[in-house]
C-alpha cells in the first residue's frame, strides 16, 4: 500500500468518525423514525395507490406530527395553567408568618434558636438559583428536541416515498 492510499483511508476513518459523533446524539430520533415508517409503511402503499407517493408520505408525516405533538402541547399547557393558578393563588392570599412565634414555640420543643425569616431567605435564594439555572438547561433540551424531531419527521418522509429505493440499494 503506498503513502496516498494509506492517507486517503485514514482521512475517510477520520470524516466516518466525525459523523458518527455528530450523529450520535440524533440516534434515539433515527431509530424511532425507521420504526414509525416500518409500522406506517402498509399503511402509506395503500394510500399511495389513490394519491401518489409524495401526497402519501406528507399525509403520514403530518398525521404522526400532529398524534405525536398535540398530546404533547397539551401537557404542557397543563403545567403551564397549573404553575399559573400557584402563582396566582400565593400572590391572592395573605398569609402572615409571625415568625417570632414558630421561633420561640421552636426554642420551646427543640431548646434551639433558629432565625425562621433567615431560614425562608435562604430557601428562596437557593430556588431562585436552581430556576434561573435550569432556563439554559430548559432551553437546551428544547432545541435538541427541535433539531430531533425536525430531522425524524424529514427523515421519515423520505422513508415512506423512497423506502424500496433504499432497500434496493
Amino acid at each position: 500500500m503506498d503513502i496516498q492510499k494509506g492517507f486517503l483511508i485514514s482521512v475517510i476513518l477520520v470524516l466516518l468518525t466525525i459523523t458518527g459523533m455528530m450523529l450520535e446524539p440524533f440516534l434515539s430520533y433515527l431509530l424511532g423514525t425507521f420504526m414509525v415508517a416500518f409500522v406506517l409503511y402498509p399503511l402509506h402503499t395503500k394510500i399511495s395507490r389513490k394519491t401518489g407517493e409524495r401526497i402519501s408520505a406528507l399525509f403520514l408525516v403530518v398525521l404522526t406530527l400532529v398524534v405525536a405533538i398535540i398530546p404533547f402541547a397539551l401537557a404542557v399547557n397543563a403545567v403551564i395553567d397549573d404553575a399559573r393558578d400557584l402563582t396566582d393563588n400565593i400572590n391572592e392570599s395573605n398569609i402572615i408568618l409571625d415568625t417570632e412565634k414558630v421561633e420561640q414555640q421552636i426554642k420551646e420543643l427543640t431548646g434551639r434558636t433558629i432565625d425562621v425569616e433567615e431560614e425562608l431567605q435562604s430557601v428562596i435564594d437557593t430556588f431562585t438559583a436552581t430556576t434561573i439555572g435550569s432556563v439554559s438547561t430548559v432551553l437546551d433540551i428544547v432545541t435538541n428536541l427541535a433539531i430531533g424531531l425536525s430531522l425524524s419527521f424529514f427523515i421519515l418522509y423520505y422513508l415512506l416515498k423512497d423506502g424500496e429505493k433504499l432497500k434496493r440499494w
